[in-house]
């Protein structure tokens, strides 16, 4: 009897924390429930399954699961692993990362092993909505989108990376097109560095880190080349910025950031562009200055070459980062390869 009692009294303090979120889980509650684990009445079979089931209850409250597996190993009255199986679903790694601290603080024990099954190891590929870019080869999520503001960034971080297999079969053209309109350029013009300008290797450093299609285009040989081509193709001329076109609708304000993109690419960029880039490099800002200098609303913050830089002694082909460490490189190296 005193067995029975003592589960239920754990399943109304889970039921507890369940009603409560996920995560939320205060010092005392930890150390109490894996105290109780650590006695012998806790061998009890029953009780194992009160545990799975309100871990269970937990998850599909806390996350988009509709229904998830949990096994709990415990050993010498010590819980060793914790095995969830989502089934069809894919977890983000937001919400992996939350199941795993709501089980450490739950049972007061970093050294748990949480173990993750079935589709959520691939959930970068199982996820639904990032398989949206097989049909429409874009973006899931974008200013105006419906998905826009639903998620953290994190998600939408995995969600605008197309699948592998997508991403290494688009030409480089292509990547490029997109490159140019990708959701983060917004984020461009906040970065200010100590002296009060924009710091634009910041941009650099967080899509070369965080964009797939950045990284990629920085791997191939062609790559910055088709950079450097959707940028000369840009269709802005001196009339648009005379007209202040930028201020018409998100979509000419994104042509606008897609301009200056361009422009500080060739700033800080032109250090690894091997002669051909080079030339073609010389060819753009030759055309650009022809607009950017005619033009009293092209700000210089944004358009000025005067000051760039060129090293022709660089080789296609090397990948051509300027802000990752070797570690960095490396982690995102080995998720270019498929499994």
């Amino acid at each position: 009897m005193r067995k029975i009692n003592k589960c239920i009294s754990f399943l109304i303090l889970f039921l507890m924390l369940v009603n409560s979120g996920c995560g939320h889980v205060d010092s005392n509650s930890g150390d109490v429930i894996s105290s109780s684990i650590s006695s012998d009445n806790d061998k009890d079979e029953r009780y194992c399954d009160y545990l799975r089931e309100c871990i269970e209850e937990v998850i599909v409250q806390s996350t988009g699961c509709s229904s998830v597996l949990v096994d709990i190993d415990i050993e010498n009255g010590s819980l060793t692993d914790v095995k969830i199986d989502p089934k069809d679903y894919a977890f983000t790694d937001t919400e992996k990362e939350n199941i795993i601290q709501y089980i450490y603080n739950l049972f007061g024990n970093q050294n748990v092993e949480v173990i993750f099954l079935g589709a959520s190891v691939w959930s970068s590929n199982n996820n639904p909505l990032k398989n949206v870019w097989y049909e429409t080869r874009y973006y899931p999520i974008y200013l105006g989108s419906p998905e826009w503001g639903k998620h953290d960034m994190e998600e939408m971080f995995e969600v605008n990376n197309p699948p592998l297999d997508l991403l290494l079969s688009m030409p480089s053209e292509e990547l490029a097109a997109l490159l140019f309109e990708s959701p983060y350029l917004n984020q461009m013009l906040t970065y200010y560095g100590e002296d009060g300008h924009i710091d634009y290797s910041m941009m650099f450093g967080f899509l070369e880190l965080h964009s797939d299609i950045f990284y990629e285009l920085l791997r191939r040989e062609d790559g910055i080349a088709a950079i450097l081509v959707q940028y000369q193709n840009s269709g802005i001329d001196s009339q648009w910025f005379a007209d202040e076109n930028y201020n018409l609708s998100d979509e000419e304000w994104n042509k606008f950031l897609s301009e200056v993109f361009g422009s500080q690419f060739l700033h800080f960029y032109s250090d690894v562009f091997t002669k051909e880039e080079t030339d073609m490099a010389m060819q753009i800002i030759s055309e650009k200055n022809s607009v950017y200098l005619e033009s009293e609303n092209a700000n210089s913050e944004y358009f000025d070459f005067s000051d760039i830089e060129y090293h022709t002694g660089n080789n296609a082909g090397e990948i051509r980062v300027m802000y990752l460490t070797q570690e960095e490189i490396s982690d995102r190296e080995e998720k270019f390869i498929i499994p």
